[in-house]
């Protein structure tokens, strides 16, 4: 499925902002590194008009949760992200991206919900598992609301207050603060925050603050399609039946050497394969296409039933795949898998036959 598009900034309202480590690149390596993505983090947030709340950041990833200012949140925090990557490659004498493309940025509630997030936030470390080496260096908030220093650029009274309902006393807010970051996140918070609310995996809220803010920015909702797993063992039958259509397409629309050049490929077993030899990928990635429709399989689903690689089945070469196949074919992709398709294309295939034998039927009235 296609990419949501991301919401128009909220002028002061609450954002969760994270990024990925690109392939084979490290986000901070050093204290070094660690300082100078602070000290250019702060500059951003003072030009900008933003609030920093909660930050992590080490060598893979990095969660901000802050308050946009009046302008573009996604603009400032990206240009924020080429400006760090653009030091960082020039202190290591490399070139290329740091992060991978496409921030997810979540609009959340006020209060309760961004504080949850805050949480999430401050455990990322402990929710990928204990692979991670807790030697690295790293920027957790969570220190700074613990032990009461200062970071520059981050806000630490405005959640104390908001947590411990408005007490200004330390002891009061430091129980207060134990009592909901000592505990992880729930595994249904974990999947609110990386996946967004079912409404519309853009923002996390409750009803009314979701309608509320819909109405303002006139947007329409865009609902999750539900992760619900498809039967693995209906996917054999639905790509067999797909190469069999696929095959008479062949005969009638491509030459002889090349119909039979792909035929010769057409199994079950090239097509689930990491073969790379022509029209498999193709195949596959129109195999993806209707499998996934409305939420049918998930993604990760399909690329380990085809051995493919993360990003070998995504909506792009999907699209491309999807074009390729219509001008080929003169037909949609749905052709493959629609029953009123097979059926036309068992009449063409019949016609198709019949014509050779009337032909000649011709030719021997018109020689008689």
């Amino acid at each position: 499925m296609s990419r949501e598009r991301i919401l128009p900034t909220v002028a002061f309202g609450w954002y969760y902002f994270s990024r990925n480590a690109a392939s084979n690149r490290k986000i901070i390596t050093n204290t070094f590194e660690r300082d100078a993505f602070r000290d250019l983090l702060t500059m951003t947030l003072a030009v900008h008009g933003m609030h920093l709340h909660f930050v992590y950041v080490d060598q893979n990833e990095m969660h901000l949760g802050v308050r946009a200012g009046g302008g573009s949140l996604t603009k400032a925090l990206g240009g924020f992200c080429e400006r760090f990557a653009h030091k960082i490659n020039r202190s290591r004498g490399e070139t290329g991206s740091v992060f991978r493309p496409h921030a997810h940025v979540l609009l959340v509630q006020p209060g309760h919900c961004f504080v949850l997030l805050g949480r999430f936030i401050h455990w990322a470390p402990h929710l990928r598992g204990p692979t991670v080496r807790t030697c690295a260096p790293q920027l957790n908030s969570d220190t700074y609301y613990r032990s009461h220093r200062r970071m520059r650029g981050l806000e630490t009274s405005v959640i104390l207050r908001m947590i411990s309902r408005g007490s200004r006393n330390r002891h009061v807010q430091d129980e207060a603060y134990h009592v909901i970051f000592d505990q992880a996140s729930s595994p249904a918070e974990i999947d609110l925050f990386r996946k967004g609310s079912p409404t519309d995996p853009r923002i996390v809220g409750d009803k009314d603050f979701i309608a509320r803010t819909f109405r303002n920015l006139g947007v329409p909702l865009h609902r999750r399609a539900r992760g619900r797993p498809g039967d693995p063992e209906a996917i054999p039958c639905v790509v067999s039946d797909m190469i069999e259509r696929f095959c008479v397409l062949c005969n009638q629309q491509l030459p002889g050497t090349a119909a039979q050049r792909w035929k010769r490929v057409l199994t079950l077993e090239n097509v689930c394969s990491k073969s790379r030899q022509p029209p498999l990928p193709m195949l596959r990635a129109l195999a993806a296409s209707y499998l996934a429709i409305d939420g049918q399989f998930r993604l990760d689903q399909l690329e380990g039933f085809f051995h493919c690689r993360p990003r070998t089945l995504s909506a792009g070469r999907r699209r491309a795949y999807q074009r390729k196949f219509e001008a080929l074919f003169n037909r949609p992709y749905e052709a493959l898998f629609d029953g009123d398709y097979e059926r036309d294309l068992a009449v063409e295939a019949r016609n198709t036959a019949t014509e050779p034998a009337k032909q000649v039927c011709a030719n021997t009235n018109y020689q008689s």
